[in-house]
């Protein structure tokens, strides 16, 4: 009973399953970061650990809770007091922060800014001339939400994996992972990759291009297979529009452009 009290208090509060649409996954950065915002507001370590070991059972299948807990009811009581105290300022603190993407929609080209990169059913030799004579950029086909939806996070996901990150210097969050010493193969990269994540836990506007490994509209006169994607976290909206591979590595500001082969069935339909 105690037990299950304390689980439920250590619940994320974002459904990252629901939100997604792929139950299972390891979204360990997501997750990780409730374990870091609930440290900052505990009391103590033991809550932590305790929201900690929550999470790590269900990313990786190894109940820890009961060596927290100890054999000690007063102590599990305790720590279910705690948790219950200061669970709504960690809340507060995540839904304000990276669980802002968990209300992001996603804006077709048509219905975004009336549709200027919607391909309106336009060849896709016009596009190219358009889009060379100074035109906005165009989707050779139009996606839908859902497919803006999948894409993102796909791209989103596989970028942040925790094994592609920097130290805790820049993402406190894996100080409360069992698996926090995993060593990135490439720091530099890692730390470019964390200054992105960094972003995305302000209430700003975050600049993050996908390279979709198949042709996707028409840019500055040439064929690409590049998307911007604006993620307004305050507005919590996402908007997309074809670029050219340079103008993507340009938005990255150093950083690697994400990968996403969603888009490649889309095409072949």
């Amino acid at each position: 009973m105690l037990e299950g009290e304390i689980r439920d208090l250590s619940r994320c509060p974002v459904d990252w399953d629901r939100v997604i649409g792929c139950p299972g996954y390891p979204f360990d950065t997501l997750y990780s970061e409730w374990v870091w915002a609930f440290a900052q507001v505990a009391v103590d370590g033991s809550s932590t650990d305790a929201v900690a070991c929550c999470h790590q059972s269900m990313l990786t299948g190894v109940d820890l809770l009961g060596d927290v807990l100890g054999p000690d009811p007063a102590k599990a009581a305790m720590i279910r007091v705690n948790l219950a105290d200061r669970r709504p300022r960690a809340e507060r603190l995540y839904l304000n922060g990276v669980g802002r993407l968990g209300r992001l929609r996603f804006l077709p080209p048509l219905d975004h800014d009336g549709g200027k990169h919607s391909s309106r059913g336009m060849p896709i030799e016009r596009l190219l001339e358009k889009s060379a004579q100074g035109g906005v950029s165009r989707f050779v086909k139009d996606f839908d939400e859902a497919l803006l939806r999948m894409l993102f996070w796909d791209a989103f996901i596989s970028y942040f994996e925790m094994a592609n990150l920097a130290s805790s210097e820049l993402w406190p969050g894996a100080d409360h992972l069992a698996d926090a010493s995993i060593v990135p193969v490439d720091e530099e990269e890692a730390r470019s990759r964390s200054t992105i994540w960094s972003k995305f836990r302000g209430a700003g506007e975050v600049a993050f291009a996908v390279q979709c490994l198949c042709e996707v509209g028409a840019s500055e006169g040439q064929r690409v297979g590049h998307l911007a994607m604006l993620v307004n976290l305050s507005a919590a909206v996402v908007h997309a529009y074809p670029v050219t591979q340079t103008e993507a590595e340009r938005m990255m500001r150093g950083a690697p452009v994400a990968i996403s082969d969603t888009a490649q069935g889309f095409f072949t339909r």
